[in-house]
């Protein structure tokens, strides 16, 4: 049965698996393990009983086939709701995915729409700036003494460029990063679901 509920940005989704229904079923999954495991100990426990002689063979078939069947409906049961967790995960991360795309898509608009606002009269300025020209005697005379200077000029550069701090990266950028990085968590807690899910298999 499917239910209408509304995501993180107030849109309307089909949701197969409630977020209650979810809960729910993680709940009854730990019960079930736990009863599970319960019934494999109680198991065991017969067939040492019988190791040290205290029942039968027949005994401990009798007992023990009454405990198989129930481990294989706790077994049963495990297995569908197994299955309603791993569709209510799936479609929670993909309500979470495409939040979380779709506000950071528009953020992007948004400053690239600034930008592009800022551009023209940038262009245009730009445009507007040109070299002053420079007498040829002046310029000849600029070329001696750049010459004559070229070498400590040189190791003067090498100097502050050894000195100097590594350039921080700009705010963009760390606006790019921390976007990027979020984007890698929420696609690595899907490969963690897909993986829980081969190991179960195995």
């Amino acid at each position: 049965m499917q239910v209408m509920q509304r995501d993180g940005t107030g849109q309307l989704r089909k949701k197969t698996v409630t977020t209650d229904d979810l809960e729910r079923s993680r709940r009854e999954m730990r019960t079930l393990m736990l009863e599970r495991d319960l019934l494999s100990a109680a198991l065991t426990k017969v067939y040492e009983a019988e190791n040290e002689g205290k029942i039968t063979r027949e005994e401990r078939e009798m007992i023990a086939k009454r405990y198989s069947t129930q481990i294989r409906d706790m077994e049963s049961k495990l297995r569908d709701k197994e299955l309603v967790v791993e569709v209510g995960e799936l479609e929670s991360l993909r309500d979470e995915l495409l939040t979380l795309f779709r506000e950071k898509i528009q953020n992007i608009e948004s400053r690239l729409d600034q930008a592009k606002d800022r551009l023209p009269a940038l262009m245009q300025q730009e445009g507007k700036a040109t070299e002053p020209a420079v007498p040829a005697a002046r310029a000849k005379s600029a070329t001696s003494v750049a010459a004559a200077q070229s070498g400590q000029s040189e190791d003067l550069e090498r100097a502050v460029e050894r000195k100097a701090p590594k350039r921080d990266d700009t705010e963009g950028e760390r606006r790019v990063r921390a976007i990027r990085d979020e984007v890698m968590d929420a696609l690595e807690r899907l490969e963690q679901i897909d993986s829980r899910k081969e190991n179960e298999g195995a």
